[in-house]
């Protein structure tokens, strides 16, 4: 019975050893250990900031660098990364080996119906509510616009490229046959309100059931173009003696 005691108490004092809070330093990054576990110590999360436009982007960035950089200790230059549409702006690395993700930027954009079978009807609705109005805006809304009473559709190899051969009731003039094009180009509101919006090439595809699809012919493009033209309006918009000093554009 008493040795049972001593071991309990061996047990306790063990215990509370091993839960007790302490700092060491290892290659100059300092740990924390804490119930035998190591916890390297670093610079506290701020938290980020959200915004959907790049005038607010610009707004946010110059009050980092005036007012916040000195006052919660963030590191400069702030470094701003881009992939397609989504902006990121990070802190430099800071004394704990860390960065801070400061500010994240998106835009708001409608849905683009891409890559998916639907109706036609549908299809129009999103080329007159998500595109920017053109001249192939117009011609393909009226050429989708003949496919409701449809007789029969084919897709056809020409040498050059496969083009649909639409039969209908619905065209000028009575029954007739008409050849699409299926390479289009269309403007949609894809981006920053800030930007030109920018011109893509699309299929056009047309399935047994009488139903369009728009699948993308240009992939990779939008994200390049897109990241110039954010750059180009950074460039623009930031007071000139903070790019490269204080804020590097790394895209």
């Amino acid at each position: 019975m008493i040795r049972q005691a001593i071991e309990k108490i061996e047990e306790l004092v063990n215990a509370k050893e091993e839960n007790r809070l302490e700092q060491t330093d290892i290659k100059g990054m300092l740990y924390t250990k804490f119930g035998g576990r190591l916890n390297r110590v670093t610079t506290p999360n701020i938290e980020s900031i959200s915004t959907r436009s790049l005038s607010g982007l610009v707004e946010i960035i110059k009050s980092y660098i005036d007012i916040e950089a000195k006052s919660l200790n963030i590191q400069l230059p702030l470094i701003v990364q881009a992939e397609g549409n989504e902006i990121k702006v990070l802190s430099s690395v800071d004394d704990t080996y860390e960065r801070q993700t400061l500010i994240h930027c998106k835009p708001v954009v409608p849905r683009l119906i891409l890559n998916e079978w639907v109706l036609p009807e549908e299809m129009i609705i999103n080329l007159n509510t998500c595109y920017v109005p053109t001249e192939n805006t117009d011609k393909l809304i009226a050429t989708i616009s003949n496919l409701y009473n449809s007789k029969t559709v084919k897709q056809v190899d020409n040498g050059i490229g496969v083009n649909l051969v639409v039969e209908s009731d619905a065209f000028a003039g009575g029954a007739g046959k008409v050849t699409i094009d299926p390479i289009v180009t269309l403007t949609p509101v894809a981006t920053y309100p800030e930007l030109i919006q920018i011109d893509r090439k699309f299929n056009l595809r047309v399935n047994q059931k009488g139903e369009v699809a728009l699948f993308i012919a240009d992939r990779g493009y939008f994200e390049k173009e897109v990241q110039r033209l954010i750059k180009q309006y950074l460039i623009a918009e930031l007071p000139q003696e903070l790019i490269g000093k204080d804020v590097v554009l790394a895209f």
